[in-house]
């Protein structure tokens, strides 16, 4: 190599011009094939894997993310029986406090005949423990039941897997003695 030829290479280098093609190729190396890893996305439940959700077969979970507000979309299906719920979360340290619509049945256990009477509220906080990744999120509430008002806390936690394609959804009741696991697969 000539001593010119070594000179013009290390303007090179040194002008960022020979820099920029590697850069590129470094950044695209590893970006390609790179697993989502955001709680952000939807998922569909993998029953097998997961606790009883009767009477709902299937249930699917439409998750958005933008600052302090995470909203979580649940469509669940049982036969020809629909129904969808929508939670939005404060990630803020705010709590947000809503009166929660009559309906006929609480959708998490149908079955019970617990409702909600159209004067319930319902406070939902959350917090990032790792953010974009793993979720806790709070929810009390005062359940009606045949023997009259029954408040119920309700902790949910969600767990993006390592490589991004599944969701764990840990929930635990005040009205349960055993804790709920739900798998989801990203769709």
């Amino acid at each position: 190599m000539s001593k010119q030829s070594g000179m013009r290479r290390k303007n090179q280098l040194l002008s960022g011009r020979a820099l920029a093609p590697l850069l590129v190729c470094l950044f695209t190396a590893i970006s390609v094939g790179q697993p989502i890893h955001d709680l952000a996305g939807t998922w569909n439940l993998v029953n097998e894997r997961s606790s009883s959700v009767d009477p709902w077969r299937s249930m699917s979970l439409s998750i958005e993310s933008t600052e302090g507000v995470v909203t979580i979309y649940r469509d669940l299906l049982a036969g020809r029986d629909s129904r969808k719920d929508t939670l939005v979360v404060p990630v803020d340290g705010q709590t947000r406090s809503t009166i929660v619509p009559k309906s006929a049945h609480w959708l998490e256990q149908p079955h019970l005949g617990v409702y909600f009477d159209g004067t319930t509220q319902q406070h939902v906080s959350g917090t990032w423990l790792r953010p974009g990744v793993e979720l806790m999120v709070n929810v009390s509430t005062t359940l009606q039941t045949s023997q009259g008002p029954s408040p119920v806390q309700i902790i949910r936690r969600f767990i993006v897997s390592e490589d991004g394609t599944e969701l764990t959804m840990l929930e635990t009741r005040s009205s349960r003695p055993r804790p709920i696991n739900l798998v989801f697969k990203r769709q």
